[in-house]
């Protein structure tokens, strides 16, 4: 049997304020007592007074939503509202709370009197992260009616001197928030839910053209409550495979699908509901999902995983309404969050990121060619472009070195392979690259400076690491391997990676006018010797035989970390007009030589450290990078030279830097011609 309940919402809330000043006034006063007395206070100190304030907190929600319930359903202004529940319970009443907010979210209008959004807003926001407020909400307005709702308020207001397009967007931006905690709530049938946006999204215009019958903006409305949507990974997954059906399984990306729906965009405020890097969102729903899906790596990763949509999103699709930012993005999340390269997902995300570069790679028929790429990219997409590949540096040195896998048409763009490598032992999950993707590749994640700095970093930590693994061979000789050898062939190798990233930066320099030597001369300056590194797992029982296998080599410390320092060196090397790299290759294979005599100090293979660090080499304790090292005279510089690589005092024993500076100019020699 229900109950009949009435609430004199005035007295009402004037009994919430007083709950809630008689609470802070109360919690303040004892901690202010208990500080300041110097004698104990159990009264105030013990699990008596704590319960009985957590008792006046939970009171707080059963009044509120009372209150809040009650002046939504107090259309008239009486000051009194009644309702029905079955039981006057806190969870009831919630269901009937997010009942009434669809009920009043359905007759707002785009002209009315912007208080009424406001004041809507301001009770809505009190739940957005409720489920059992939110669940109720959206399945009483229905995926439809959800999307009229915003349809309705995105339309512009006459007149327009009415118009409150803040609070319309902070409407927009609530639903989108409070969508996200119904379908994490249990019971929201999400699937349905999902199906039915698109549903609604995608209606025949003959349904509702000239029939008056409300359609218009309905597309961008599901756009706009996408886009940077945190919804649960099973409702993010139901709507990108729905839309994927729809655009490219029943239309085959068909020429303005999304862009030639009925509707003027004179009439509605859409690019005032999405920040700016959304681009043309409101036109284009596929940016939206995937800014959406980039907050749900699980979901994003089951989305692109599948080599017919990699082809197709990758390689073939346009991206001209972002500028690449979305899909960036989502490639980037799904490729190197932190749980999916850790966890039982690690093979799909490297496999995912070689379909990545395979397949972007394929957009542009040459290296040259890519200038035009380069002016398609807007935003982060280089930026996040470099963090992928930066991730999976492993790859990118088996490609550069030997690899002998070549993407075509056919051949499935996402391969990985394990290896037994000198410097990590074995590594599971490698990427396979297709080398001359590789590159084109690679002049996309450094068009930007952003871009450079996060491969640069990547670089260095990947060269240390290797170089400190190889050096661990000659401290702890590994039965069946000559150290000595292995730290040749790795440097060497270090060579050719470097040669790689050399000839994207010239390239991208060429591409965009700019000066080739100068873009090269400062990949070289950046590069430096990175201490301190976490080992990688495994590295310490290669010895003897105990060391598990590495998952994907993957370099999960986050993007941009590192790359502050970078920058700031960056800054300082561009106002700096003193003893910049030439891009030439002898300053190639003095950063080379430079770089790997310091990593041999860094691992205890000097002669005579001591004597070291009282060369030039150290200012104020710390060893010089190599861009500072280029601004010490030319005596001073001989002096290192002299110190660190020789074997009197430092790694010449196990290292021969004359020897090999010819080897090292042959491996560069392709990248300056």
């Amino acid at each position: 049997m229900s109950e009949s309940v009435e609430i004199d919402h005035t007295k009402l809330k004037a009994a919430y304020d007083g709950l809630v000043t008689m609470v802070g006034t109360a919690k303040s006063a004892a901690t202010s007592a208990s500080n300041n007395t110097p004698v104990s206070m159990p009264s105030i100190e013990g699990a008596e007074f704590t319960g009985l304030m957590s008792w006046f907190e939970d009171q707080k929600p059963e009044l509120k939503t009372r209150l809040d319930l009650a002046i939504l359903l107090d259309t008239k202004g009486t000051g009194h509202a009644t309702y029905q529940v079955d039981k006057d319970t806190l969870d009831n009443t919630k269901t009937l709370l997010g009942n009434t907010l669809a009920d009043r979210g359905s007759e707002l209008r785009p002209s009315g009197d912007p208080k009424f959004i406001r004041a809507y807003n301001d009770i809505l926001a009190s739940y957005t992260n409720d489920g059992k407020v939110m669940s109720p909400m959206f399945q009483k307005l229905g995926p439809e009616g959800t999307l009229k709702v915003l349809a309705n308020i995105g339309q512009k207001s006459i007149p327009p001197m009415a118009e409150d397009a803040a609070a319309k967007k902070r409407l927009m931006d609530l639903y989108r928030e409070g969508l996200g905690s119904a379908s994490k709530e249990p019971g929201f049938p999400h699937k349905d839910f999902a199906d039915g946006l698109i549903k609604a999204a995608t209606k025949d215009p003959e349904d509702y053209v000239g029939r008056g019958v409300t359609g218009y903006g309905l597309t961008s409305a599901l756009s706009v409550l996408m886009y940077n949507g945190k919804f649960s990974d099973d409702f993010a997954g139901d709507l990108a495979t729905g839309l994927d059906k729809y655009e490219r399984l029943d239309h085959k990306n068909q020429n303005g699908l999304w862009g030639n729906r009925p509707g003027s965009e004179e009439n509605f405020l859409w690019d005032q509901m999405i920040p700016y890097e959304a681009g043309n969102a409101a036109k284009d729903p596929m940016i939206s999902m995937n800014s959406m899906l980039a907050n749900s790596p699980h979901a994003a990763l089951d989305f692109f995983k599948d080599n017919e949509r990699q082809k197709y999103y990758i390689k073939d699709r346009t991206w001209a309404g972002d500028g690449y930012q979305s899909l960036s993005h989502v490639l980037d999340v799904a490729t190197t969050d932190p749980d999916l390269i850790k966890g039982p997902e690690s093979k799909d995300a490297a496999e995912l990121a070689g379909a990545t570069v395979n397949l972007l790679g394929q957009r542009r028929a040459s290296v040259e060619d890519m200038r035009t790429f380069i002016d398609d990219m807007r935003g982060d997409s280089s930026k996040n472009f470099a963090h992928i590949l930066g991730t999976y540096m492993v790859g990118a040195d088996q490609a550069v070195n030997g690899g002998t896998y070549a993407y075509k048409d056919g051949v499935d763009p996402s391969q990985s392979t394990t290896a037994t490598l000198d410097a990590f032992g074995n590594v599971v999950n490698i990427p396979l690259f297709d080398k001359d993707a590789l590159a084109k590749f690679g002049v996309a994640a450094m068009s930007t400076d952003d871009g450079m700095l996060e491969l640069r970093n990547a670089t260095n930590r990947y060269e240390s690491q290797k170089l400190t693994g190889l050096a661990g061979l000659i401290n702890h000789p590994k039965p069946g391997v000559d150290g000595e050898v292995a730290l040749q062939k790795g440097i060497s190798e270090n060579a050719h990676l470097e040669g790689l990233f050399l000839k994207a930066n010239g390239d991208v320099a060429i591409a965009e006018g700019k000066d080739r030597d100068e873009a090269v001369g400062k990949w070289i300056d950046l590069g430096e010797q990175v201490v301190d590194l976490v080992p990688i797992p495994g590295v310490e029982g290669m010895v003897d035989g105990t060391a598990k296998d590495v998952v994907n080599m993957a370099i999960d410390e986050g993007k941009s970390s590192g790359v502050d320092s970078l920058k700031e060196k960056l800054a300082h090397y561009e106002k700096d007009a003193t003893k910049k790299s030439n891009g030439n290759v002898d300053d190639a294979v003095e950063q080379q030589q430079y770089l790997t005599a310091t990593a041999l100090y860094e691992n205890d293979l000097a002669n005579h450290p001591d004597v070291i660090e009282k060369s030039p080499l150290f200012k104020d304790g710390h060893m010089l990078t190599f861009s500072e090292y280029k601004q010490l005279s030319d005596a001073d510089q001989t002096t290192v030279r002299t110190k660190l690589y020789g074997g009197l005092d430092g790694v010449g024993n196990h290292w021969d830097p004359n020897e090999y500076k010819e080897d090292l100019k042959s491996d560069f020699h392709d990248y300056f011609e």
